[in-house]
């Protein structure tokens, strides 16, 4: 599958700095700046910029990316600087058409038309027309004609795109929709992807189309200097050098909105923990997300780095269990699951890892607003109470009920083995994952811990998600639950391809070949309910989201969410809790402790069967941005768009320069 992971961190926050006016400053106008602000009406601008350079930071290596989004090593979140977007999500839902001039769906025809603007370019000078989408897209089609929602993709001018669908589309959901496959950013240019859609035009077998794609990743990995020489990105900075050590870019002319940008140049450095702790002290960097101490001690570093601001963050962390692996035996009994999720000790996991978080008190898988708004309080409130304090007692009931032993503080099973969980997590969530371990280990379960870099992660699990635990952040594209349970998203409750979820079910599977989730989990009836002792069902998963795709009302939306709610995917809730996905142009950090913990995976509880389980909830993430100013620094205008889907609303207030006062 092409993975949509976002692990990199500073891209993003360049990205979502431009699109705000985050900040005017009294003698420069740093405004809309890094990444072309997002319209709206031009301001004047108060000033010249007395440094040409912004800079900020980047994890993972330049060198090392692929721009191909079925080769490994794509960079995601820094993909949302260098590729433009044909949408833009907000917090209330809204969803503003960027790059179109216009779209319509035709409900009897089930036929979906979008009308390109004619001012956008690519870094090489060539036009951003319906041919690049139509090559990605068609490309993705053609991988699986059968499991694709597409019938076919057709181009009547230049700058039209046409996309026939299978089944009517969900109204709540085609505005989401609208960038067509991967998301809303123009991902592939046209010339690249053309040949590669004329291959497989010419083969008709599932097996000669999985062998094409395997070739496609390999062959065409469109390295960083490949981006470079041949311009192949669109955003609104064009990438001018890369190397080990940073990316280097400077203002597009050609981009629409580069009439608003002050800012010449930005560079992305590539650090992490202590080197990057290092670069804030000595002064290298202007900007970024996280509060200023969770890189360096108060009284460190310079007195004018300031948290400039804060603001609601909805993202949550989550701990997800993988079912393939070495301990996919254990894992794939719902009792150990159960188990692992009361050993946990959220609110000691929250306030070791630093950063203001917060427990989540029920594990819906949803935010609180959006669990609230679609699934409502008293519902909630049946949910499975799972513990947000470690319960060994419930962990040693649970144990022994699914036949486990503990032998000299540590489980065993019928064999006297030892119960031992790889637990492998990124780098920048070392900490989360120390302290997981340590309270596994207390509970009685033997864990071998790892951390690795986020291209090593990726090169390892993108494709073969081996591992028995991990834990990442997300949050979602928009306030719909849709996004939190989809089956085809690594974020969501992932199943696997489309097209190959069907040929599995066809052919009577019980799991997804792709990770070990059970394709249609048993779950009891009553909402609740900790065990499959009562009156059970067993439910379609991949079946129910495909259903909620066409859902024409809001009752069959609300009854789709229903549904799969019931399932349980959520490791600490009765009701399932998928994973959720992470939302299209998020901003991630490099800091460690911001978000809270959710468990994914597989369904922890009956009513939980496939996957996850959800610890905590960062509700007020006082997510910041450190700006270097000696000069003082305004806060203006700063509730306009932001990339990723959240707006920042905060009042007009000046923050001065402790030197200048």
């Amino acid at each position: 599958m092409a993975k949509t992971s976002k692990r990199d961190s500073s891209p993003s926050v360049a990205e979502s700095l431009s699109r705000r006016r985050l900040l005017t400053a009294s003698s420069a106008a740093v405004a809309t700046g890094l990444a072309g602000c997002m319209g709206g009406k031009k301001k004047k601008k108060q000033g010249s910029l007395k440094e040409d350079t912004i800079n900020t930071w980047i994890e993972r290596l330049p060198t090392r990316m692929t721009w191909n989004p079925w080769a490994t090593n794509y960079p995601w979140t820094t993909s949302w600087l260098v590729c433009a977007r044909v949408v833009r999500f907000f917090a209330d839902g809204s969803v503003k058409t960027t790059m179109l001039d216009d779209w319509s769906y035709d409900a009897d025809k089930q036929v979906t038309t979008i009308k390109f603007q004619k001012d956008w370019y690519w870094w090489n000078g060539k036009k951003v027309k319906a041919a690049d989408k139509y090559y990605f897209e068609e490309l993705a089609r053609l991988m699986d004609p059968e499991g694709s929602d597409l019938k076919k993709l057709e181009m009547p001018d230049d700058f039209t795109l046409k996309r026939y669908h299978k089944e009517p589309q969900n109204p709540q959901l085609l505005k989401y929709s609208l960038g067509g496959y991967l998301g809303a950013n123009v991902r592939g240019y046209r010339e690249t992807y053309k040949p590669w859609v004329e291959k497989f035009q010419d083969v008709s077998k599932q097996s000669e189309r999985e062998s094409l794609k395997e070739k496609l990743g390999k062959e065409v990995k469109i390295p960083t200097k490949d981006l470079i020489d041949k311009g192949l990105g669109t955003g609104a900075f064009k990438l001018t050098k890369a190397d080990n050590q940073k990316m280097v870019f400077e203002k597009f002319d050609k981009h629409p909105f580069a009439d608003e940008i002050d800012i010449p140049k930005l560079q992305l450095n590539v650090a992490k923990e202590e080197t990057l702790a290092n670069q804030i002290k000595n002064d290298k960097l202007d900007l970024g997300f996280g509060l200023r101490s969770e890189w360096i001690d108060e009284g460190v570093g310079p007195e004018y780095i300031k948290n400039v601001n804060t603001y609601r963050d909805t993202y949550m962390t989550k701990i997800n269990f993988g079912l393939i692996g070495k301990a996919a035996k254990h894992l794939r009994k719902r009792q150990v699951r159960q188990a692992v999720a009361c050993a946990i000790d959220t609110n000691k996991l929250m306030s070791n890892i630093g950063g203001k978080n917060y427990t989540l008190p029920t594990q819906s898988g949803l935010p609180p607003a959006v669990g609230k708004k679609w699934v409502g309080e008293d519902q909630l409130n049946e949910y499975i109470d799972y513990p947000t304090k470690s319960d060994t007692d419930r962990v040693a009931k649970l144990m022994r009920d699914a036949g486990y032993e503990k032998k000299g503080g540590t489980w065993t099973d019928s064999s006297g083995k030892k119960v031992t969980f790889e637990l492998a997590v990124e780098t920048r969530f070392a900490p989360h994952g120390k302290t997981l371990k340590d309270q596994l280990k207390q509970s009685g379960f033997n864990v071998n811990f790892m951390t690795l870099s986020a291209n090593n992660f990726s090169s390892k699990y993108s494709d073969t998600p081996t591992f028995d635990m991990t834990i990442d952040e997300h949050g979602a594209l928009t306030a719909h639950p849709y996004y939190y349970f989809r089956s085809d998203h690594q974020f969501g409750n992932e199943l696997g391809e489309p097209g190959a979820v069907k040929r599995w079910l066809q052919q009577g599977k019980g799991r997804s070949q792709f990770d070990g989730r059970e394709l249609k989990p048993e779950i009891p009836k009553k909402v609740g309910a900790e065990d499959l002792s009562g009156a059970t069902e067993r439910v379609n998963l991949f079946e129910l989201t495909q259903k909620w795709k066409s859902a024409q009302t809001k009752q069959e939306n609300r009854r789709s969410l229903g549904s799969i709610r019931g399932t349980g995917t959520s490791t600490c809730r009765k009701s399932t809790s998928t994973r959720a996905p992470a939302a299209v142009g998020e901003i991630r950090r490099t800091s460690r402790s911001r978000t809270p913990i959710r468990m994914i995976g597989s369904p922890i509880g009956p009513a939980t069967p496939i996957s996850s389980v959800a610890t905590s909830k960062r509700r007020r993430t006082d997510r910041t941005m450190l700006v270097r100013s000696r000069r003082g620094f305004y806060q203006k205008e700063l509730a306009t768009e932001v990339v990723g889907g959240s707006s920042l609303n905060v009042r007009e207030n000046e923050i001065r320069d402790p030197a200048s006062q």
